[in-house]
């Protein structure tokens, strides 16, 4: 059994569940500071950027002999609305399509994994956070930490394959009767914005943790739990609104 595949896969899982709680926090502390209850406005905004997904699986069937599970190079963007109740911290829903996926590298003649010898997995979804957002500092330049839960819907889905590489040896295989296309999770992030009188411009980063399963694990020869995990970089752009 690949034991650094189960070490790795669970010190990031203790790595995402510490980030979220993070961010869970942060957004309370913040949310206490600079109460303001006359305060009241809405922002509308986009949002884009890249993503690096993979995916976690239970591991029924690791063997010594299985591929390399790694991240793979997709993008998100959509719109984000905001409704500030008090000057630092609003409720966001946003609406976004995003991209996700992962790639299994296979050994090569030299027993070493090779990115030449591959099965990658692309996942197109709908993906609709509702997070807390709440930021502190300097009136024109801050920092903010968002937190919350996501629903996503698979669209579609590809995959691609080195000519070599058979089904027999491919850990985790789209397989139609086997997908599960609703996926809910935990979304964190933070960053820093700076608001002028065009607009408000932010950096943040974020992590996407899937509770659900990609392959119904009912449906498989060997059940297994893959849980989606993305890291995102992305640049937004937000207007105000219905300020009283």
């Amino acid at each position: 059994m690949n034991t650094s595949y189960f070490v790795s896969g669970n010190f990031a899982k203790k790595a995402v569940s510490l980030w979220i709680l993070l961010c869970l926090g942060g957004s309370v502390c913040l949310a206490q500071e600079q109460k303001d209850t006359t305060y009241h406005k809405f922002s509308i905004g986009i949002k884009g950027g890249v993503g690096f997904s993979s995916v976690f699986g239970t591991g029924e069937n690791i063997s010594r002999t299985s591929p390399s599970i790694d991240l793979v190079q997709g993008y998100l963007g959509g719109l984000s609305l905001q409704y500030f109740a008090e000057s630092n911290f609003a409720l966001q829903v946003e609406g976004y399509l995003i991209r996700k996926g992962w790639r299994q590298k296979f050994v090569g003649s030299d027993d070493l994994f090779t990115d030449s010898i591959f099965y990658e997995t692309t996942l197109n979804y709908a993906e609709f956070p509702i997070t807390a957002h709440a930021y502190f500092g300097r009136k024109n330049l801050r920092l903010f930490a968002d937190a919350g839960v996501y629903l996503a819907y698979m669209f579609s889905y590809d995959d691609e394959r080195e000519v070599s590489v058979q089904d027999s040896v491919i850990t985790y295989r789209m397989n139609r009767p086997d997908v599960n296309r609703l996926d809910i999770g935990l979304i964190g992030g933070a960053g820093f914005e700076v608001a002028s009188a065009a607009g408000t411009f932010q950096l943040g980063s974020s992590l996407r943790y899937g509770l659900g399963s990609v392959l119904d694990k009912n449906l498989q020869e060997i059940p297994n739990i893959l849980q989606n995990f993305t890291v995102a970089i992305t640049l937004g752009y937000y207007v105000e609104f219905g300020r009283k």
